[in-house]
């Protein structure tokens, strides 16, 4: 037993030694791009079963904006699955543009991480959302294999956030159990190691040129898999987050009330920010 955790730790420190050698592309305040060896990422084992890689194709802003807007992702909840778009309508233009411009600078021996932040409610009590991807293009098509999917990053008790860029490597092996990307006529799931990667999405390259354009919202949830109550609703109590509510909910909602217990924000304010977080769920 002993044997068999010393090498699963060894391997686990191998792969982010080697995602950890990244060298950076370009890093602004809400999207980061870096070049990665693909020598030396992933593991051997699953380049073994990757097609040859190709130079990266000449797509400009908006082709990639539809493309990063094509995807979109399940998590699963305690009450049930939430369908969401990955990438908000905002962010679209600034990574796109940074987005061809590191690209630019890659060839076929390189695969490109980018990690990208967004607040939603542009507030200084809100939540950073940080997604993680890897990017590369082979005979099979065009890859990206996702890592976080609008992942809170929450803050410390000093109501600061922790360094944005530092990230787990985006795992090809596996995805996060209670998270996938919904299946898409643009892209194909990835099979590795005899099974579906449930984050891994391959556009082939005669389909580009039909990616739909950009919906005219990405901020809502496209669906919710909870069945409508029958039952009228009750106001919630003051201060109190509402019964049936995930964790993230939860979290956001008791951040705020501690910014008002400490005297950080009025009452007015914690009210208008409390209503906001409520109706974007």
């Amino acid at each position: 037993m002993r044997i068999l955790v010393s090498a699963l730790v060894l391997l686990v420190l191998s792969c982010s030694s080697a995602f950890n050698k990244r060298q950076s592309l370009y890093v602004g305040d809400h999207e980061a791009f870096y070049r990665l060896k693909s020598a030396s990422y992933p593991s051997e084992e699953i380049r073994a079963q990757l097609p040859k890689q190709t130079a990266f194709p000449d797509l400009d802003e908006d082709s990639i904006a539809r493309l990063l807007a094509t995807l979109k992702y399940r998590k699963a909840g305690l009450f049930g699955d939430t369908n969401r778009r990955i990438f908000y309508n905002e962010q679209l233009p600034e990574i796109a543009h940074r987005f061809k411009e590191s690209q630019a600078r890659l060839d076929e021996t390189q695969r490109m991480v980018l990690i990208v932040t967004h607040d939603p409610d542009n507030s200084v009590l809100s939540h950073l959302e940080r997604t993680t991807l890897v990017y590369w293009a082979d005979e099979a098509g065009l890859n990206i294999v996702l890592g976080e999917i609008r992942q809170d990053i929450p803050h410390n008790d000093m109501l600061e956030r922790q360094d944005w860029t530092s990230v787990l490597p985006v795992s090809m092996k596996h995805s996060y159990s209670d998270l996938r990307l919904i299946d898409s006529p643009h892209y194909q799931l990835k099979q590795i190691n005899g099974s579906t990667h449930a984050t891994w999405a391959v556009f082939p390259m005669d389909q580009l040129a039909q990616l739909p354009a950009i919906p005219p919202d990405n901020r809502v949830s496209l669906s919710k898999t909870e069945p409508a109550s029958t039952e009228p609703a009750k106001p919630a109590k003051d201060n109190q987050p509402p019964a049936k509510s995930d964790p993230q909910l939860t979290r956001r909602l008791q951040d705020l009330k501690q910014a008002l217990d400490q005297g950080l924000i009025t009452q007015e304010e914690y009210d208008q920010k409390r209503k906001k977080i409520l109706d974007s769920y």
